[in-house]
């Protein structure tokens, strides 16, 4: 979505609230994340949200407030947003708390009542969720999440290593 802007990013947005109310009317509850990809040289964790100071991070947080504006339109009752998926930060890094403090804002700002899913660093493992304290999250409606692979040969069993 960051590499469109006008019309082109407006047409993926709607396919986005597309895709949701879909599930909704299939009465199914959805989680919207966005994942940064680390297979792209420029669009990557670590420029995206690799700190306060990653050469995207402010595009990024654009994108996390028009997401939210227009998650914010569904019922959210059903729906979630976790406007980052596997932070990229080292399990106890100590820029992790003040980057998800400024994308949890950022989304708070476009959507008030959205339920907003968050992580710990360390690709959101359970050692980052362990490292992160609630208070630095700043907001009440959240919902804290891990992921947890182990065994990872099982978990990612055909996946390319």
């Amino acid at each position: 979505m960051l590499s469109f802007s006008g019309s082109r990013r407006a047409a993926l947005l709607d396919e986005v609230s597309k895709a949701v109310s879909l599930a909704h009317a299939q009465d199914l509850s959805v989680v919207v994340n966005l994942h940064p990809n680390a297979a792209t040289h420029r669009f990557n964790p670590r420029n995206l949200v690799g700190s306060a100071d990653a050469p995207l991070f402010s595009d990024y947080l654009e994108l996390v407030r028009i997401l939210a504006s227009r998650l914010s339109l569904s019922d959210k009752r059903r729906l979630a947003f976790e406007p980052v998926n596997e932070p990229p930060q080292a399990c106890v890094a100590a820029g992790w708390p003040r980057v998800q403090r400024e994308i949890v804002r950022a989304s708070r700002g476009a959507a008030p009542d959205l339920a907003l899913i968050v992580s710990g660093a360390c690709g959101a493992m359970i050692a980052g969720l362990e490292a992160l304290d609630p208070a630095s999250v700043g907001d009440e409606n959240v919902i804290y999440t891990f992921h947890f692979y182990e065994p990872y040969v099982f978990s990612h069993q055909g996946a390319p290593g």
